[in-house]
């Protein structure tokens, strides 16, 4: 929080007196997606869910799911993994990230949940790659 914080007077102060705005820009976004929520304070996945939503850049909308999918299955949540995965277009960024969750959901005994996310993978050597490894085949 207190680097957020800093960022901000930084940012402020850099706007006031007229520096170069695209340096404040970026500083500011870099700070700001930097910041990780505090432990056991954080925003819910909910909330992270619907700010990563409300992003307008396709590259950084798709990153932000696919941190999120992997933090979500990380948690259990298997309802937010699979908003997030829905929301990511790219198919390689997609895949892997399904690849991802579902083996971290099936560690964490969700099994039907991972073959779910594992068979809806539309790279089929990754998709039966991942599907063995939850048999506990590979």
């Amino acid at each position: 929080m207190k680097q957020l914080s800093a960022a901000l007077i930084v940012t402020s102060l850099l706007l006031l007196c007229g520096c170069h705005h695209r340096f404040v820009s970026q500083h500011a976004v870099n700070t700001v997606v930097s910041v990780p929520p505090a432990a056991g304070t954080g925003l819910d996945l909910a909330s992270r869910f619907r700010a990563a939503s409300e992003i307008r850049s396709s590259p950084e909308i798709e990153n932000a799911m696919a941190k999120l999918a992997i933090d979500a299955a990380s948690e259990g949540n298997t309802s937010i993994t699979t908003k997030c995965l829905n929301a990511i277009t790219m198919d390689p960024l997609k895949d892997n990230t399904a690849a991802k969750v579902a083996l971290i959901l099936a560690k964490k005994g969700k099994g039907k949940e991972a073959v779910d996310i594992a068979t809806a993978m539309s790279t089929q050597p990754l998709r039966d790659a991942t599907l063995s490894e939850i048999a506990g085949t590979k």
